[in-house]
Protein backbone atom coordinates (compact mmCIF):
# COMPACT_ATOMS: atom_id res chain seq x y z
CA UNK A 1 0.00 0.00 0.00
CA UNK A 2 1.83 3.05 -0.94
CA UNK A 3 0.73 6.99 0.13
CA UNK A 4 0.41 9.11 -2.29
CA UNK A 5 3.10 11.88 -3.28
CA UNK A 6 1.10 15.02 -1.88
CA UNK A 7 -1.60 15.55 0.76
CA UNK A 8 -4.83 14.69 -0.59
CA UNK A 9 -7.94 16.34 1.10
CA UNK A 10 -11.04 14.60 -0.73
CA UNK A 11 -13.41 14.95 2.22
CA UNK A 12 -13.61 18.94 2.43
CA UNK A 13 -16.42 19.17 -0.57
CA UNK A 14 -17.37 22.26 -1.86
CA UNK A 15 -20.67 24.51 -0.16
CA UNK A 16 -24.15 23.21 -1.35
CA UNK A 17 -27.85 23.88 -1.01
CA UNK A 18 -27.96 20.27 0.92
CA UNK A 19 -27.59 21.13 5.07
CA UNK A 20 -24.51 19.93 5.83
CA UNK A 21 -21.39 20.30 8.78
CA UNK A 22 -18.36 19.00 6.78
CA UNK A 23 -15.83 20.39 8.96
CA UNK A 24 -17.73 18.61 12.11
CA UNK A 25 -17.95 15.70 10.06
CA UNK A 26 -14.08 15.86 9.47
CA UNK A 27 -13.27 16.59 13.05
CA UNK A 28 -15.61 13.61 14.48
CA UNK A 29 -13.54 10.83 12.35
CA UNK A 30 -10.54 12.89 13.56
CA UNK A 31 -11.10 12.79 16.90
CA UNK A 32 -11.96 9.02 16.44
CA UNK A 33 -8.47 8.38 15.59
CA UNK A 34 -6.74 9.98 18.03
CA UNK A 35 -8.68 8.56 21.37
CA UNK A 36 -9.85 4.91 20.63
CA UNK A 37 -12.38 5.51 23.34
CA UNK A 38 -13.78 8.12 21.39
CA UNK A 39 -16.00 6.40 19.51
CA UNK A 40 -17.95 4.69 22.12
CA UNK A 41 -19.51 7.84 23.44
CA UNK A 42 -21.36 8.74 20.04
CA UNK A 43 -21.81 4.98 18.32
CA UNK A 44 -25.29 4.58 19.58
CA UNK A 45 -26.73 8.20 18.34
CA UNK A 46 -24.80 9.18 15.33
CA UNK A 47 -25.57 6.30 12.45
CA UNK A 48 -23.37 6.53 9.32
CA UNK A 49 -25.95 7.67 7.11
CA UNK A 50 -25.91 11.34 9.21
CA UNK A 51 -22.51 11.74 7.39
CA UNK A 52 -23.08 13.74 4.25
CA UNK A 53 -19.75 13.10 2.94
CA UNK A 54 -19.77 9.54 1.07
CA UNK A 55 -15.67 9.04 2.02
CA UNK A 56 -16.51 10.40 5.55
CA UNK A 57 -19.55 7.89 6.07
CA UNK A 58 -17.60 5.09 4.79
CA UNK A 59 -14.66 5.75 7.29
CA UNK A 60 -17.01 5.78 10.01
CA UNK A 61 -18.77 3.18 9.55
CA UNK A 62 -15.51 1.07 9.44
CA UNK A 63 -14.88 2.69 12.71
CA UNK A 64 -18.17 1.17 13.88
CA UNK A 65 -17.47 -2.09 13.10
CA UNK A 66 -14.39 -2.49 14.58
CA UNK A 67 -15.69 -0.67 17.93
CA UNK A 68 -18.65 -3.39 18.06
CA UNK A 69 -16.72 -6.48 17.04
CA UNK A 70 -14.39 -5.82 20.18
CA UNK A 71 -11.50 -3.99 19.05
CA UNK A 72 -9.11 -1.01 19.19
CA UNK A 73 -9.90 2.03 16.69
CA UNK A 74 -6.83 4.06 15.53
CA UNK A 75 -5.19 5.15 12.76
CA UNK A 76 -3.75 1.76 11.84
CA UNK A 77 -6.76 -0.94 12.39
CA UNK A 78 -8.71 1.82 10.46
CA UNK A 79 -7.16 1.95 7.11
CA UNK A 80 -6.20 -2.21 7.37
CA UNK A 81 -9.93 -2.28 7.69
CA UNK A 82 -10.13 -0.36 4.42
CA UNK A 83 -8.14 -1.71 2.37
CA UNK A 84 -9.37 -5.48 2.92
CA UNK A 85 -12.84 -3.80 2.13
CA UNK A 86 -11.18 -2.40 -1.22
CA UNK A 87 -12.21 0.59 0.30
CA UNK A 88 -9.28 2.40 1.24
CA UNK A 89 -7.76 3.87 -2.36
CA UNK A 90 -11.15 5.07 -2.51
CA UNK A 91 -11.46 7.33 0.38
CA UNK A 92 -7.95 9.02 -0.52
CA UNK A 93 -5.44 6.52 0.92
CA UNK A 94 -3.78 6.24 3.94
CA UNK A 95 -2.01 9.92 4.01
CA UNK A 96 -5.42 11.17 3.57
CA UNK A 97 -6.44 9.42 6.94
CA UNK A 98 -3.59 10.26 8.37
CA UNK A 99 -4.22 14.08 7.64
CA UNK A 100 -7.46 13.80 9.52
CA UNK A 101 -5.54 12.39 12.66
CA UNK A 102 -2.80 15.10 12.57
CA UNK A 103 -4.95 18.13 12.55
CA UNK A 104 -7.52 17.04 15.02
CA UNK A 105 -6.16 18.46 18.63
CA UNK A 106 -8.49 16.67 20.69
CA UNK A 107 -11.43 14.81 21.42
CA UNK A 108 -13.05 16.40 23.95
CA UNK A 109 -15.93 18.12 22.18
CA UNK A 110 -16.66 14.59 20.02
CA UNK A 111 -20.06 14.75 21.00
CA UNK A 112 -20.79 18.85 20.52
CA UNK A 113 -19.99 17.66 16.85
CA UNK A 114 -22.10 14.85 16.42
CA UNK A 115 -25.20 17.24 17.41
CA UNK A 116 -23.99 19.47 14.68
CA UNK A 117 -23.42 16.46 12.46
CA UNK A 118 -26.84 14.63 13.17
CA UNK A 119 -28.68 18.40 13.05
CA UNK A 120 -28.40 18.73 9.94
CA UNK A 121 -29.01 14.85 8.91
CA UNK A 122 -32.45 15.87 10.31
CA UNK A 123 -32.92 18.90 8.08
CA UNK A 124 -32.13 17.04 5.01
CA UNK A 125 -34.46 13.87 5.80
CA UNK A 126 -37.12 16.62 6.44
CA UNK A 127 -36.38 18.16 2.89
CA UNK A 128 -36.85 14.51 1.43
CA UNK A 129 -39.46 13.66 3.29
CA UNK A 130 -41.05 16.83 1.79
CA UNK A 131 -39.64 16.40 -1.34
CA UNK A 132 -41.14 12.84 -1.87
CA UNK A 133 -44.74 13.40 -0.65
CA UNK A 134 -44.95 16.38 -3.08
CA UNK A 135 -43.97 13.83 -5.61
CA UNK A 136 -46.77 11.38 -4.52
CA UNK A 137 -49.18 14.29 -4.31
CA UNK A 138 -48.48 14.74 -8.13
CA UNK A 139 -49.35 11.62 -8.88
CA UNK A 140 -52.91 10.86 -9.90
CA UNK A 141 -52.60 7.23 -10.55
CA UNK A 142 -52.49 6.95 -6.40
CA UNK A 143 -56.14 7.58 -4.13
CA UNK A 144 -55.61 10.93 -1.87
CA UNK A 145 -56.00 8.07 0.94
CA UNK A 146 -53.00 6.25 -0.23
CA UNK A 147 -51.39 9.23 -0.40
CA UNK A 148 -52.01 10.30 3.13
CA UNK A 149 -51.27 6.84 4.32
CA UNK A 150 -47.94 7.12 2.65
CA UNK A 151 -47.27 10.69 4.02
CA UNK A 152 -48.26 10.04 7.64
CA UNK A 153 -45.79 6.88 7.99
CA UNK A 154 -43.10 9.06 6.78
CA UNK A 155 -43.73 11.53 8.94
CA UNK A 156 -43.59 8.95 12.08
CA UNK A 157 -40.48 7.68 10.76
CA UNK A 158 -39.12 11.47 11.06
CA UNK A 159 -40.56 12.00 14.46
CA UNK A 160 -38.50 9.35 15.40
CA UNK A 161 -35.31 10.07 13.98
CA UNK A 162 -36.30 13.93 15.64
CA UNK A 163 -36.20 11.95 18.69
CA UNK A 164 -33.46 10.19 17.93
CA UNK A 165 -34.18 7.04 19.76
CA UNK A 166 -33.77 3.38 18.59
CA UNK A 167 -36.63 0.79 19.01
CA UNK A 168 -33.48 -1.81 19.82
CA UNK A 169 -32.81 -2.57 23.30
CA UNK A 170 -30.05 -4.88 24.91
CA UNK A 171 -31.40 -6.98 27.65
CA UNK A 172 -29.18 -5.76 29.94
CA UNK A 173 -30.48 -2.05 30.04
CA UNK A 174 -34.21 -3.36 30.00
CA UNK A 175 -33.59 -4.92 33.32
CA UNK A 176 -31.60 -2.10 34.46
CA UNK A 177 -34.94 -0.06 33.73
CA UNK A 178 -37.21 -2.73 35.02
CA UNK A 179 -34.73 -2.61 38.40
CA UNK A 180 -35.39 0.85 39.15
CA UNK A 181 -39.04 0.85 38.00
CA UNK A 182 -39.07 -1.76 40.99
CA UNK A 183 -37.48 0.09 43.54
CA UNK A 184 -39.67 3.47 42.88
CA UNK A 185 -42.97 1.12 42.91
CA UNK A 186 -41.84 -0.01 46.54
CA UNK A 187 -41.09 3.90 47.64
CA UNK A 188 -44.05 5.01 46.10
CA UNK A 189 -42.19 7.14 43.48
CA UNK A 190 -42.99 5.44 40.87
CA UNK A 191 -45.35 6.81 38.34
CA UNK A 192 -48.65 5.40 38.10
CA UNK A 193 -52.02 5.74 35.28
CA UNK A 194 -54.04 8.56 35.18
CA UNK A 195 -57.19 7.69 37.53
CA UNK A 196 -60.67 7.80 35.38
CA UNK A 197 -62.39 8.76 38.57
CA UNK A 198 -63.63 5.25 38.83
CA UNK A 199 -62.07 3.50 42.33
CA UNK A 200 -62.92 0.06 41.41
CA UNK A 201 -61.81 0.26 37.90
CA UNK A 202 -59.16 1.86 38.61
CA UNK A 203 -58.26 -0.91 41.08
CA UNK A 204 -58.01 -3.68 38.45
CA UNK A 205 -56.74 -1.16 35.56
CA UNK A 206 -54.43 0.79 37.10
CA UNK A 207 -55.51 3.94 35.43
CA UNK A 208 -54.82 5.22 32.03
CA UNK A 209 -51.18 4.04 30.54
CA UNK A 210 -49.89 5.39 27.50
CA UNK A 211 -49.04 2.58 25.07
CA UNK A 212 -52.50 0.86 25.69
CA UNK A 213 -55.11 0.08 23.48
CA UNK A 214 -58.50 -0.56 25.67
CA UNK A 215 -61.43 -1.92 24.11
CA UNK A 216 -64.99 -0.69 25.68
CA UNK A 217 -67.50 -3.12 24.39
CA UNK A 218 -71.48 -3.82 24.86
CA UNK A 219 -74.84 -4.12 23.15
CA UNK A 220 -76.92 -0.99 22.41
CA UNK A 221 -77.96 1.24 25.18
CA UNK A 222 -75.67 -0.16 27.93
CA UNK A 223 -73.99 3.21 28.14
CA UNK A 224 -70.77 2.83 26.41
CA UNK A 225 -70.55 6.50 25.29
CA UNK A 226 -71.57 7.69 28.58
CA UNK A 227 -69.00 5.91 29.89
CA UNK A 228 -66.04 6.71 27.38
CA UNK A 229 -67.46 10.62 27.80
CA UNK A 230 -66.80 10.15 31.49
CA UNK A 231 -63.87 8.66 31.27
CA UNK A 232 -62.72 11.61 28.67
CA UNK A 233 -63.86 14.34 30.88
CA UNK A 234 -62.84 12.93 33.86
CA UNK A 235 -59.22 13.20 32.58
CA UNK A 236 -59.65 16.30 31.08
CA UNK A 237 -60.60 17.25 35.06
CA UNK A 238 -57.14 16.57 35.37
CA UNK A 239 -55.79 18.93 32.69
CA UNK A 240 -54.96 16.04 30.66
CA UNK A 241 -55.33 16.92 27.35
CA UNK A 242 -57.99 14.20 25.42
CA UNK A 243 -59.20 13.88 21.39
CA UNK A 244 -62.56 12.58 21.51
CA UNK A 245 -62.77 10.67 17.82
CA UNK A 246 -67.03 10.67 17.15
CA UNK A 247 -68.09 8.80 14.08
CA UNK A 248 -71.99 8.59 15.61
CA UNK A 249 -72.71 11.78 17.11
CA UNK A 250 -72.02 15.68 16.17
CA UNK A 251 -69.74 17.54 17.86
CA UNK A 252 -72.77 19.42 19.34
CA UNK A 253 -74.49 16.36 20.52
CA UNK A 254 -71.65 15.30 22.34
CA UNK A 255 -71.14 18.54 23.51
CA UNK A 256 -74.95 18.70 25.06
CA UNK A 257 -74.09 14.61 26.76
CA UNK A 258 -70.87 16.50 28.45
CA UNK A 259 -72.99 19.64 29.56
CA UNK A 260 -76.02 16.87 31.15
CA UNK A 261 -73.85 15.11 32.61
CA UNK A 262 -71.42 17.73 34.36
CA UNK A 263 -75.01 20.11 35.41
CA UNK A 264 -76.62 17.42 36.19
CA UNK A 265 -79.64 18.56 33.65
CA UNK A 266 -81.43 16.34 30.78
CA UNK A 267 -79.75 16.49 27.53
CA UNK A 268 -83.26 17.00 25.90
CA UNK A 269 -84.02 19.89 27.73
CA UNK A 270 -80.43 21.53 27.29
CA UNK A 271 -81.16 21.21 23.73
CA UNK A 272 -85.27 22.78 24.09
CA UNK A 273 -83.97 25.73 26.20
CA UNK A 274 -86.01 23.87 28.41
CA UNK A 275 -84.07 25.47 31.77
CA UNK A 276 -84.94 26.08 35.35
CA UNK A 277 -84.62 29.58 36.63
CA UNK A 278 -83.13 27.22 39.62
CA UNK A 279 -80.97 25.90 37.64
CA UNK A 280 -78.82 28.45 35.66
CA UNK A 281 -76.31 29.24 38.34
CA UNK A 282 -75.13 25.21 38.35
CA UNK A 283 -75.65 25.75 34.04
CA UNK A 284 -73.68 28.66 34.62
CA UNK A 285 -70.57 27.31 36.60
CA UNK A 286 -70.73 24.23 34.44
CA UNK A 287 -70.25 26.19 31.29
CA UNK A 288 -66.99 28.10 32.72
CA UNK A 289 -65.56 24.94 34.39
CA UNK A 290 -66.05 22.62 30.81
CA UNK A 291 -64.91 25.65 28.60
CA UNK A 292 -61.47 25.28 30.02
CA UNK A 293 -61.12 21.73 29.70
CA UNK A 294 -58.49 20.55 27.15
CA UNK A 295 -60.82 18.74 24.85
CA UNK A 296 -60.67 18.40 21.40
CA UNK A 297 -63.56 16.80 19.26
CA UNK A 298 -63.40 15.54 15.37
CA UNK A 299 -66.98 14.18 14.04
CA UNK A 300 -65.41 13.78 10.32
CA UNK A 301 -67.53 10.40 9.70
CA UNK A 302 -64.53 9.65 7.41
CA UNK A 303 -61.50 9.22 10.02
CA UNK A 304 -58.77 6.75 10.04
CA UNK A 305 -55.94 6.09 12.76
CA UNK A 306 -53.50 8.07 10.32
CA UNK A 307 -55.85 11.20 10.18
CA UNK A 308 -56.20 11.13 14.10
CA UNK A 309 -52.46 10.37 14.32
CA UNK A 310 -51.87 13.78 11.92
CA UNK A 311 -54.04 16.02 13.98
CA UNK A 312 -52.82 14.66 17.26
CA UNK A 313 -49.12 16.13 16.19
CA UNK A 314 -50.67 19.10 15.08
CA UNK A 315 -52.16 19.63 18.42
CA UNK A 316 -49.09 18.85 20.26
CA UNK A 317 -47.08 20.75 18.33
CA UNK A 318 -49.34 23.84 18.13
CA UNK A 319 -50.12 23.26 22.63
CA UNK A 320 -46.80 21.37 23.60
CA UNK A 321 -45.54 18.14 23.64
CA UNK A 322 -47.57 15.46 25.19
CA UNK A 323 -50.16 17.42 25.43
CA UNK A 324 -52.51 14.90 24.11
CA UNK A 325 -52.48 11.91 26.98
CA UNK A 326 -56.08 10.36 25.93
CA UNK A 327 -57.92 9.17 22.44
CA UNK A 328 -61.51 8.01 22.55
CA UNK A 329 -62.61 6.73 19.72
CA UNK A 330 -66.87 6.03 19.10
CA UNK A 331 -67.08 3.74 17.30
CA UNK A 332 -64.37 1.29 16.02
CA UNK A 333 -66.88 -0.58 13.94
CA UNK A 334 -67.87 2.12 11.73
CA UNK A 335 -64.63 2.87 10.66
CA UNK A 336 -63.22 1.59 7.60
CA UNK A 337 -65.06 0.54 4.32
CA UNK A 338 -68.37 -1.38 6.00
CA UNK A 339 -68.90 -3.16 2.57
CA UNK A 340 -65.65 -4.74 2.34
CA UNK A 341 -65.21 -7.99 1.94
CA UNK A 342 -63.06 -9.20 4.39
CA UNK A 343 -64.12 -7.01 7.22
CA UNK A 344 -62.48 -8.69 9.83
CA UNK A 345 -59.33 -8.57 8.62
CA UNK A 346 -59.86 -4.60 7.69
CA UNK A 347 -60.81 -4.11 11.46
CA UNK A 348 -57.89 -5.68 12.17
CA UNK A 349 -56.08 -3.25 10.65
CA UNK A 350 -57.82 -0.63 12.15
CA UNK A 351 -57.03 -2.43 15.85
CA UNK A 352 -53.56 -1.87 14.91
CA UNK A 353 -53.52 0.82 13.52
CA UNK A 354 -54.24 2.59 16.71
CA UNK A 355 -52.29 0.67 19.08
CA UNK A 356 -49.14 1.24 17.03
CA UNK A 357 -50.42 5.02 17.66
CA UNK A 358 -50.62 4.42 21.49
CA UNK A 359 -46.73 3.60 21.37
CA UNK A 360 -45.40 5.66 19.33
CA UNK A 361 -46.99 9.17 20.38
CA UNK A 362 -46.80 7.98 23.89
CA UNK A 363 -50.68 7.87 24.77
CA UNK A 364 -53.38 5.87 25.93
CA UNK A 365 -56.62 4.77 23.25
CA UNK A 366 -60.44 3.96 24.41
CA UNK A 367 -62.19 2.80 21.54
CA UNK A 368 -65.79 1.65 21.73
CA UNK A 369 -67.11 -1.74 20.08
CA UNK A 370 -70.03 -3.44 19.37
CA UNK A 371 -71.48 -6.72 20.73
CA UNK A 372 -72.72 -9.20 18.62
CA UNK A 373 -76.60 -10.13 18.45
CA UNK A 374 -75.99 -13.87 20.03
CA UNK A 375 -76.10 -11.95 23.29
CA UNK A 376 -79.79 -11.56 22.83
CA UNK A 377 -80.44 -15.44 22.38
CA UNK A 378 -78.79 -16.64 25.39
CA UNK A 379 -80.61 -16.96 28.57
CA UNK A 380 -77.65 -15.07 30.69
CA UNK A 381 -77.44 -12.12 28.60
CA UNK A 382 -74.05 -11.18 30.26
CA UNK A 383 -71.20 -10.68 27.68
CA UNK A 384 -68.61 -12.73 26.89
CA UNK A 385 -65.29 -11.67 24.96
CA UNK A 386 -66.27 -14.30 22.29
CA UNK A 387 -69.33 -11.39 21.90
CA UNK A 388 -66.92 -8.80 20.51
CA UNK A 389 -68.04 -8.62 16.79
CA UNK A 390 -66.19 -8.97 13.74
CA UNK A 391 -63.62 -8.95 16.03
CA UNK A 392 -60.78 -11.41 16.36
CA UNK A 393 -57.87 -8.89 15.70
CA UNK A 394 -59.40 -6.37 18.25
CA UNK A 395 -59.43 -8.36 21.10
CA UNK A 396 -55.40 -9.58 20.32
CA UNK A 397 -54.58 -5.91 19.42
CA UNK A 398 -55.96 -4.33 23.10
CA UNK A 399 -54.46 -4.52 26.47
CA UNK A 400 -57.75 -4.35 28.03
CA UNK A 401 -61.04 -5.60 26.99
CA UNK A 402 -64.02 -4.31 29.11
CA UNK A 403 -67.29 -5.53 28.53
CA UNK A 404 -71.01 -3.23 30.08
CA UNK A 405 -73.72 -4.94 31.09
CA UNK A 406 -77.05 -3.79 32.53
CA UNK A 407 -79.02 -6.16 34.20
CA UNK A 408 -81.87 -4.05 34.42
CA UNK A 409 -81.81 -3.31 31.30
CA UNK A 410 -83.23 -6.70 30.34
CA UNK A 411 -85.11 -7.45 33.54
CA UNK A 412 -86.89 -4.14 35.24
CA UNK A 413 -87.69 -5.79 38.07
CA UNK A 414 -83.58 -6.61 38.70
CA UNK A 415 -82.31 -6.29 42.68
CA UNK A 416 -79.53 -4.50 40.83
CA UNK A 417 -81.41 -1.01 39.40
CA UNK A 418 -79.03 1.81 38.08
CA UNK A 419 -76.37 -0.48 38.59
CA UNK A 420 -73.85 -1.21 35.62
CA UNK A 421 -70.94 -3.80 35.32
CA UNK A 422 -67.88 -2.94 33.90
CA UNK A 423 -66.90 -6.32 33.22
CA UNK A 424 -62.69 -6.45 32.44
CA UNK A 425 -62.29 -9.66 30.31
CA UNK A 426 -59.07 -9.03 29.24
CA UNK A 427 -56.42 -7.23 31.57
CA UNK A 428 -52.97 -7.61 29.86
CA UNK A 429 -50.58 -5.34 33.11
CA UNK A 430 -53.07 -6.47 35.45
CA UNK A 431 -56.39 -8.84 36.85
CA UNK A 432 -59.93 -9.34 35.46
CA UNK A 433 -62.87 -9.05 37.17
CA UNK A 434 -66.05 -6.83 37.84
CA UNK A 435 -66.17 -3.09 38.83
CA UNK A 436 -70.04 -1.84 39.68
CA UNK A 437 -71.05 1.74 39.19
CA UNK A 438 -73.87 3.59 39.43
CA UNK A 439 -75.68 4.69 35.71
CA UNK A 440 -78.05 7.90 35.90
CA UNK A 441 -79.52 7.51 32.34
CA UNK A 442 -81.35 10.99 32.67
CA UNK A 443 -77.67 12.97 32.36
CA UNK A 444 -75.41 10.26 30.79
CA UNK A 445 -72.97 9.57 33.47
CA UNK A 446 -72.26 6.64 35.67
CA UNK A 447 -70.46 7.19 39.40
CA UNK A 448 -68.99 5.50 41.87
CA UNK A 449 -71.30 3.51 44.28
CA UNK A 450 -69.82 5.05 47.42
CA UNK A 451 -66.71 7.46 48.26
CA UNK A 452 -63.62 6.22 47.89
CA UNK A 453 -62.33 5.71 51.15
CA UNK A 454 -59.11 6.01 52.33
Amino acid sequence: MQANSSPVLPFRAPKTVDPANIDAEYDIIGAILIDPGAIARIAHKLPPEAFYVHNHRTIYQACLDLHRDGRVVDLMTVCTALANNKQLDIVGGKSAIAQMFDLCLTSANIEQHAGLVFEKYQRRYIARVGADIRVMAEDTTQSVDEVMSAAQSSFRELLQLASGQSSVLKLSDVIADNTLAIDQAQEGTAPKGIPTGFYALAAMTGGIKPGDLTILAGRPSMGKTAGLVNVATGLAAQECGVYISSLEMSAQQLGYRIMSADASIESGRLRDGRVGDHEWEGLGHSVTKLSGFPIWIDDNFRQTPESIAANIQRINAENGPGTIKLVTVDYIQLMGDRGAGNRVAELGKISRGFKGMAKELGLSVWALSQLSRGVEARTNKRPMMSDLRESGNIEEDADAVILLYRDDYYCPDSPDRGIAEWIVGKNRNGPTGTAKLLFEPAFTRFRNLAPRIG
